[in-house]
């Protein structure tokens, strides 16, 4: 019986030396995560600029050149820089601002500003918030299915 100690008590440390690896693995982002994050928080940046350009020339309609914004073009990725100004009720704006990102990113994003129900994923003409679902607003069909879509309302 006092034979067998030796074997149950490696095999009881390899589970332990195991089970500590796994929780290591699990506490590092995988490297898509971190191209999520990064390219989630350039897409907030081109977001925001965006944004400041309407709310600073109200009678934008149409798409926002990038050479109007302040970002240097060379800090945006390819596939970022898409957005429509359209015309809401009166004198409001609907701002489109979308994106094709890496997987996660929707998720990311939500997260890092405290639940913003303005972004989520297109999917044919209807978007989803990874925290509030579907939304009601429409697509438009210039976004491509599966980008990261924000749609932010100034003025009414």
């Amino acid at each position: 019986m006092f034979a067998i100690l030796p074997l149950v008590t490696s095999i009881f440390m390899l589970g332990m030396i195991s089970l500590q690896n796994a929780s290591n693995l699990n506490s590092q982002p995988p490297v898509t995560q971190n191209t999520a994050n990064n390219s989630g928080q350039t897409f907030l940046n081109y977001r925001g600029e965006v944004l400041t350009y309407v709310i600073n020339h109200p009678a934008t309609l149409g798409t926002v050149a990038t050479g109007l914004l302040s970002l240097s073009p060379q800090t945006l990725p390819a596939g970022i820089t898409n957005n429509v100004v359209a015309t809401a009720s009166g004198n409001g704006r609907i701002i489109y601002t979308w994106a094709t990102l890496p997987a996660g990113t929707a998720n990311y994003l939500v997260k890092s500003q405290s639940g913003d129900a303005s972004i989520g994923t297109t999917n044919g003409t209807v978007w989803t918030s990874p925290v509030y679902g579907i939304q009601a607003a429409v697509v438009p069909g210039f976004v491509p299915t599966g980008s990261v879509l924000s749609i932010q309302q100034i003025g009414y």
